[in-house]
C-alpha cells in the first residue's frame, strides 16, 4: 500500500509498454478466418462483403465501435481489435440484410457481441505482442519514484506474460508489479452518478460533449473508476483517449501516449483540459518526464 505521500500511477499495458501492432496482420487473418469457419462461408464471399462493410464504417466511424447493452463504449479508432470488429458486425449485418447464404446460422444482431468475443479470444490467442524498446527503462525509473501497478482489460496472466518478456532477465522483479486484469474499463453502467474520491463527493456526467465529433463518450465506467478510487491512484496511463477522460472527471492526472489513431479532437480536450492534469506524450521517455513532473508538484 502507498504512504499517504507517495505519488499513485497506474497504467494501461497492451499499446502502453508493448507493441500489439506488430502481428496485425496475423490478427486480422485469425480473426476473420475464425468468423469464415464459425458461419460457413466462402472466404471469396467473406471477402467481397468485407469490403463493404470496411467502405461503410469508414464513411461514419462515429456510429461505429464496441456496443455493449446497445452503448458504444469504445470507439473503432481506438485500436486494430475494435476496427477489426465493427469491420466483422457491419459484415454480418450486410450477410443477414442480403439473405447470403452460409452453411451454418448467422449471429443475430443480440448474438453479435459475445460471437465477436469468441472470434477475438481465438485470435488473440496466438498473438505475441513484443515489447517497446526502453520499456523496461521506462518502468523501472517510474517504480523508482512512484507507486507503479497496471490496469489492463487484459487478463492478469497476459499482462504477466507480457511484463516477463519486458524483464526477460529478472522474472522476479516483473511479478512483483502490481497487476489488476479485467478491469472493464468498457463498462458502463449509467446509474453510477458520483464516487467518493478521498473524502470528497464527485459527480460522474453521463457522457462529454467534445467539440469536433458527434460522439459522446460515455463515462460512467464504474467497475474501472472504483478500481482507481481504491487504488488512491493520482496518475493513469493509457494509449486509448476515451478511457482517461473518467480518470480525469474524478480528479486524476491523465497522461495520454498519442498513437496514429488518436484523433485531433481527443488530444485536444486531453492537452487543454482546464484543470491542467491532461498530459499528452509521444513516447515513453514522455512518459517517464510527466511522472517526474508531477512528483515535483507534489513537494
Amino acid at each position: 500500500m502507498a504512504s499517504i505521500n507517495e505519488l499513485v500511477v497506474r497504467s494501461d499495458f497492451d499499446g502502453v509498454w508493448n507493441r500489439p501492432d506488430v502481428g496485425s496482420k496475423q490478427f486480422a487473418k485469425n480473426y476473420h478466418a475464425f468468423i469464415i469457419g464459425a458461419i460457413g462461408i466462402s472466404k471469396l464471399t467473406w471477402n467481397k462483403v468485407l469490403e463493404d462493410a470496411k467502405a461503410t464504417v469508414r464513411s461514419e466511424p462515429e456510429k461505429h465501435g464496441w456496443f455493449i447493452d446497445g452503448l458504444n463504449v469504445t470507439p473503432v479508432w481506438a485500436d486494430q481489435y475494435q476496427e477489426n470488429k465493427a469491420f466483422a458486425a457491419e459484415s454480418i449485418r450486410i450477410i443477414n440484410r442480403s439473405h447470403i447464404r452460409t452453411a451454418r446460422r448467422v449471429p443475430t444482431e443480440n448474438e453479435l457481441p459475445d460471437f465477436l468475443n469468441s472470434a477475438f479470444q481465438s485470435a488473440h490467442s496466438s498473438i505475441i505482442a513484443p515489447p517497446k524498446p526502453g520499456a523496461r527503462e521506462a518502468i523501472k525509473e517510474i517504480m523508482r519514484i512512484s507507486d507503479f501497478g497496471l490496469v489492463s482489460n487484459s487478463e492478469t496472466d497476459n499482462v504477466r506474460r507480457g511484463l516477463r518478456m519486458i524483464f526477460r532477465d529478472d522474472p522476479d522483479f516483473a511479478d512483483r508489479i502490481r497487476v489488476i486484469g479485467d478491469a472493464k474499463k468498457q463498462k458502463v453502467n449509467n446509474e453510477f452518478a458520483s464516487v467518493v474520491v478521498n473524502g470528497r463527493r464527485v459527480e460522474i456526467p453521463v457522457n462529454l460533449e467534445l467539440k469536433g465529433t458527434t460522439r459522446k463518450p460515455l463515462l460512467r465506467r464504474q467497475q474501472f473508476i472504483e478500481t482507481l478510487v481504491k487504488e488512491k491512484a493520482g496518475v493513469f496511463i493509457e494509449d486509448v483517449a476515451e478511457y482517461l477522460y473518467p480518470p480525469l472527471v474524478i480528479g486524476l492526472h491523465a497522461i495520454l501516449l498519442k498513437t496514429k489513431r488518436t484523433k485531433g479532437f481527443e488530444l485536444d480536450y486531453i492537452a487543454r483540459h482546464e484543470s491542467n492534469r491532461g498530459h499528452v506524450v509521444e513516447d515513453l521517455e514522455g512518459i517517464v518526464e510527466q511522472v517526474k513532473k508531477i512528483k515535483r508538484r507534489m513537494k
